[in-house]
């Protein structure tokens, strides 16, 4: 499964959530109704740990936090010999405008609408 095939498997979904962790569950559910095997708060490293990780493919939910922050944590996991690409699931539009490769790695937004339905 790439990361190009997980975002448009969650593109089709609409989510409910409270907070971050309320979204990571959500998401691992709505990729289990997929067929796609997900684990949650998967550790990359002694340091990095990825909310989601559906084999190669890293799948972070960020519904706060600036953009440059995000990008620091998304290189980390990029540079994890466990990670090929990555999903970034979000509601806010800063976190929108994120670079297509990351340490070489491909990225997918998934962009959900302001208000905790998307």
């Amino acid at each position: 499964m790439t990361a190009t095939e997980i975002a448009e498997t969650l593109r089709g979904y609409r989510f409910r959530y409270a907070n971050e962790d309320d979204l990571q569950e959500a998401v691992r559910e709505a990729l289990e109704r997929s067929g796609i095997a997900a684990v949650r708060e998967a550790r990359l490293d002694g340091r990095s740990r990825v909310d989601l990780l559906a084999g190669r493919v890293a799948i972070e939910t960020k519904i706060a936090g600036s953009r440059a922050d995000l990008i620091r944590q998304l290189s980390r996991y990029a540079r994890s010999p466990l990670v090929d690409e990555i999903v970034v699931v979000t509601n806010r539009a800063r976190h929108l405008q994120i670079p297509d490769l990351i340490e070489g790695k491909h990225v997918e937004v998934v962009a959900l609408l302001l208000g905790g339905l998307a």
